[in-house]
């Protein structure tokens, strides 16, 4: 059984108010470097309402948008599962969002009842989880990716919006250190140092430290942002997908320990094409917003853009 992630209260946010049959008004899919400067809509200062949760990006809390929800299938150690959610979600109001012309047209809020974020309509999606990582995969419509590539995100070279959560408290703590180890100074020997047991048993240099060559990277406390040039591996690359003749764009955050009752290493990697890479921002900004939120209130709307969900709770069952 895998630990919660987030506070029971926090389980409505993906819970349907009344049961929903897929394909009513909604999509399913079943696996078929800007960073934001401190003052703007985004990053508010303390007395708009908001405060800090660690290095998670803050923003005002404004109007949300209630986008169609796509259901994405999630597979892991539980079997595949399918969420029961809301036809409808709602987006955090960011200054990102805000610059998209018409979103409920060209946006979709796609969530396997885990994991929840935007993306551009028409996409594939799927979560994936074991007892150490929560993974929700987009990518477009391609007869080339199996189900299996997509779910693995294994070589993808396509466009793809990847979401991974590490959990320290699990086995995830080494893919966490190899992941956040290149990025955050002093990392490694910091873990290596509290937490030696856990990590012996790995050959010398397992726990790289070192920044990826030409990597462009910018850390501000245990936020960094990162653009991996085209062809190149780097900090993007270590959720599975390959590079490819377009960069890739993201953020990784860090929770350990202290800043999270569900710590984790955070990785946001994002690939676009070129006419779609003003999307980068508003899907960041997207994600890092619910991340707040949940933190600072749970939610009571059913449809509520505040938490990620929780739990086996969220799911009508295996299928297939």
């Amino acid at each position: 059984m895998r630990r919660s992630l987030g506070h029971a209260a926090a389980s409505a946010a993906f819970l349907v108010a009344g049961s929903c049959a897929h394909g009513e008004l909604r999509d399913v899919a079943v696996a078929s470097i800007a960073s934001p400067t401190e003052g703007d809509a985004s990053a508010p200062s303390d007395d708009a309402g908001s405060k800090p949760d660690g290095d998670v990006r803050r923003y005002n809390p404004g109007p949300e948008v209630e986008l169609t929800t796509v259901v994405c299938e999630r597979n892991g150690q539980l079997g595949r599962m399918i969420p029961d959610l809301p036809a409808t979600m709602k987006a955090p109001s960011t200054t990102e969002l805000g610059a998209v012309p018409d979103p409920k047209t060209s946006l979709r809020v796609y969530s396997d009842g885990v994991l929840a974020m935007i993306g551009p309509a028409g996409w594939r999606c799927q979560g994936n989880a074991d007892s150490a990582t929560d993974g929700l995969v987009l990518a477009p419509p391609d007869p080339h990716i199996s189900n299996e590539q997509l779910w693995t995100r294994a070589r993808l070279t396509s466009e793809v919006v990847t979401y991974v959560r590490w959990h320290w408290g699990t086995s995830g703590r080494i893919s966490a250190l190899r992941v956040g180890g290149p990025v955050f100074p002093g990392l490694v020997a910091q873990v290596l140092d509290e937490e030696g047991v856990p990590f012996t048993g790995y050959p010398t240099g397992y726990f790289r430290s070192v920044p990826w060559v030409g990597e462009k990277l910018e850390v501000h406390g245990k936020r960094a942002v990162f653009e991996d040039p085209p062809w190149t591996n780097g900090t993007g690359t270590q959720t599975g997908i390959a590079p490819s003749s377009r960069p890739i764009r993201g953020v990784l955050i860090n929770t350990r320990p202290e800043d999270s009752p569900d710590d984790a290493m955070i990785l946001i990697a994002i690939r676009l094409a070129a006419v779609r890479a003003p999307l980068f921002d508003t899907i960041r900004a997207d994600i890092e917003a619910r991340m707040a939120r949940c933190r600072r209130a749970p939610p009571t709307d059913p449809k509520s853009s505040e938490c990620w969900g929780t739990t086996e709770e969220m799911y009508t069952g295996p299928k297939g």
